[in-house]
């Protein structure tokens, strides 16, 4: 009986550990460590800067403070000239009330007249 052997007109440039690549080929398509690195430093900065971010911008207690001597002077002022009566005086103050209470939770807030340097004064 004769044997058939399968051999075909190209050689074939497979081995037992995958195909063959020669020397002049381009390297492989893949992810190189130096790659990895840096999509790794640059997701975890971006990570950092963004929590910190969002920490500042939503949690952080914040410290305001609100300048109510000047409000009082200033409405004593104008009630004295007579520019404003007791009603529309009535009205201001409670506007500086509501004023006061739609600062947010996270501010805490202090008298104008105790802030030395650095905080932000709101004036009603």
């Amino acid at each position: 009986m004769s044997e058939e052997t399968n051999s075909s007109p190209m050689q074939s440039t497979e081995t037992s550990s995958g195909p063959e690549t020669p020397p002049s080929a381009p390297p492989p398509v893949g992810w190189s460590p130096a790659r990895i690195f840096f999509c790794v430093v640059f997701v975890s900065l971006v990570t950092s800067f963004g929590s910190v971010y969002l920490y500042d911008r939503f949690i952080a207690q914040k410290v305001v403070a609100v300048d109510l001597q000047g409000f009082l002077v200033e409405q004593k002022g104008l009630y004295l000239r007579g520019d404003i009566d007791d009603a529309d005086l009535k009205l201001r103050i409670d506007r500086l009330e509501q004023f006061v209470e739609t600062i947010p939770k996270r501010y805490a807030v202090v008298l104008g007249d105790v802030v030395v340097r650095n905080v932000e004064v709101i004036k009603p």
